[in-house]
């Protein structure tokens, strides 16, 4: 299982229902950033799933191999409970 963060230019409707039939067990942090866990996924495919490209939504996704730092619990919950 690998982690992605989808980071929007501004925020995009039509990117978050998609991300929300894609990936139900997703994470919305705010208006332009998301958290998904896929397997076997490309991040230039799930970008074309979004709808992210030059006629559509402005962003990008980033695989999260590792992550450090503070920040609120509810993030870190989200990435453990992937993880089991």
């Amino acid at each position: 299982m690998s982690f992605y963060v989808i980071i929007l230019d501004t925020p995009n409707e039509a990117a978050w229902e998609t991300i929300q039939e894609h990936w139900p067990d997703h994470l919305i942090s705010d208006s332009r950033l998301a958290f998904i866990s896929a397997e076997n996924a490309v991040t230039a495919k799930i970008a074309d799933q979004i709808g992210i490209n030059a006629d559509g939504a402005h962003g990008i996704v980033i695989q999260m191999d590792f992550y450090g730092g503070y920040t609120s619990s509810s993030i870190v919950e989200w990435i453990s409970k992937q993880r089991d």
